[in-house]
């Protein structure tokens, strides 16, 4: 059995694609590119730190893939209760594209298990 690769990587792949599609949003990314830093100094523990407060300092939507991806760093961590505990569930946004997400609402299906 192979040893679970470090947090690191996946850090880093994390900040790129929120960076990525805010760039393409035209909101800034530069306290972003200080997360690669600390991975690249093996600093993941920080780097997640400064990555989950950017998030939630400057309310980056975030996708459920990258949540996911997150959630998975914190379990390494061993921070899942602090990562809940700021709430960056509720910055979550639907993948693009995603089957079975409709706007909930009076009119509107709450989702496609209801048909």
């Amino acid at each position: 059995m192979t040893a679970p690769l470090p947090p690191g990587p996946l850090i880093r792949s994390i900040a790129r694609d929120v960076a990525r599609r805010m760039a393409a949003e035209q909101r800034s990314t530069h306290a972003l590119r200080s997360v690669v830093g600390l991975v690249d100094a093996d600093e993941d523990d920080l780097a997640f730190d400064h990555l989950v407060h950017v998030v939630a300092h400057h309310r980056f939507p975030v996708l459920r893939s990258e949540y996911d991806r997150l959630l998975a760093v914190a379990a390494r961590l061993g921070e899942v209760e602090w990562f809940v505990g700021m709430g960056i569930e509720r910055l979550v946004e639907a993948e693009q594209g995603a089957v079975g997400q409709f706007p909930a609402g009076p009119g509107h299906i709450a989702d496609a298990s209801s048909r």
